[in-house]
């Protein structure tokens, strides 16, 4: 047998195993399956078209894989059997890694996970009054100030920030878009962006989705560089289960950062955009976590909390990324403008507290917070009352974002 009848054969078997995967998770959710597609991507980017489950849509898989071919490129060994990507059916921005007994590799996402980061980039991008690259700009240019803090924009964004949280968390069966565009009377759950806006939305997702893939990329580069160093200090399994994942996370975290910065250079990407894509992959995810936190328990999430067994606590890596990137990018200025924007664009979303908890606090009342996905804690019963947030939990009072 060939290499390329090797490489045929051990993908067959990795898509059947995914395919089965697919089947078990949507069984479990008791989702119908997508219907099967045997249509090629209408674009293959510059690369082989990418095979995989027929449960998913080509076009967004060759997306998926072209991109990982990009950030693949960076590393200095990698093998000849590109990665298998794929797609689960729940809306949360999570992804999965998986070595393959035939030695392929599988990148599996879950559908929602650049819809998500996509929408909320959107959105801050609608705030932010800056029209220009960031890397035109000065220091007091991309620094939080009034200029930020328009009434109009937070009030007209409002409902696809809401879509874009509602989307990754909520039962996928229910209609996230009209519980959005429900609580405001202006304002739309789809953003209509200028080109201006579109260019500098898809230039942040871009990055953002880069480093994700990076990261998950970087779990393949550790199995041959990571060493587990003794017993951790505990007997307990869990623990040191938890330690050892702790550590691969935060490995897979540096490769991607500099897998990331290597590839997005190489597409006229500006450092202060890789910087801001690779944190706000951060800052969104713990923005998502406050709000399914807030909408189930009536609390927002801890910093310092174990996230799983698998996964240290979202905030201990945005800490340890910081840290990481400068090893990436070393001129002081560029890393300067980088820090005040993501700075920037966590203040707007701060501004979106205080109204977004009034629309928490309705729906708890309602009990709409079973509806979560299953994965959150959801109960959702197969029903739906129609049941809207109260809208005078938005009014001008309380979306007006001086403070």
């Amino acid at each position: 047998m060939n290499e390329d009848d090797a490489n045929d054969a051990s993908e067959a078997e990795a898509i059947a195993w995914l395919e089965e995967f697919q089947r078990s998770e949507y069984g479990r959710l008791k989702l119908p399956l997508p219907t099967p597609s045997k249509q090629i991507p209408s674009q293959d980017f510059g690369v082989p078209h990418a095979r995989g489950s027929k449960y998913d849509d080509p076009d967004m898989r060759q997306v998926v894989f072209r991109m990982a071919v990009e950030v693949e490129s960076g590393l200095s060994s990698r093998s000849t059997a590109r990665p298998i990507i794929g797609f689960l059916p729940q809306g949360s921005p999570r992804a999965i890694h998986v070595d393959h007994p035939s030695g392929r590799t599988l990148l599996v996402f879950h559908r929602g996970q650049f819809e998500f980061f996509s929408r909320m980039i959107t959105v801050l991008i609608r705030i932010c009054p800056i029209r220009k690259r960031f890397s035109e700009c000065t220091l007091e240019e991309l620094s939080f100030d009034s200029s930020w803090r328009d009434h109009d924009r937070y009030y007209e964004t409002f409902p696809a920030l809401v879509y874009a949280l509602l989307a990754a968390s909520l039962d996928v069966r229910l209609p996230a878009k009209q519980i959005a565009e429900s609580i405001v009377e202006r304002g739309q759950a789809v953003l209509d962006l200028d080109a201006t806006e579109l260019d500098m939305s898809s230039r942040l997702a871009d990055c953002l989705t880069g480093f994700v893939i990076g990261h998950e990329l970087g779990h393949s580069v550790q199995r041959e560089a990571f060493i587990v160093m003794g017993s951790f200090g505990t007997d307990d399994p869990e623990v040191k289960t938890h330690l050892k994942n702790a550590l691969s996370e935060g490995m897979a975290d540096r490769v991607g950062i500099g897998l990331a910065y290597a590839r997005n250079r190489a597409h006229n990407r500006d450092p202060e955009e890789s910087y801001v894509g690779t944190m706000l992959f951060y800052v969104l995810g713990l923005f998502l976590d406050d709000f399914i936190h807030l909408f189930r328990d009536g609390r927002p999430s801890s910093r310092d909390a174990v996230d799983s067994l698998t996964h240290p606590a979202l905030g201990m890596r945005f800490e340890k990324a910081q840290a990481d990137i400068k090893q990436f990018e070393k001129d002081p200025t560029k890393l300067e403008r980088g820090e005040t924007l993501a700075a920037s664009f966590f203040a707007v979303l701060s501004e979106f507290v205080p109204v977004l908890q009034n629309c928490i606090d309705a729906w708890r009342e309602q009990g709409l917070y079973t509806q979560l996905a299953t994965e959150f804690g959801g109960t959702w019963d197969g029903s739906w009352d129609g049941a809207k947030p109260d809208s005078s939990a938005v009014d001008d009072s309380e979306t007006n974002c001086e403070s």
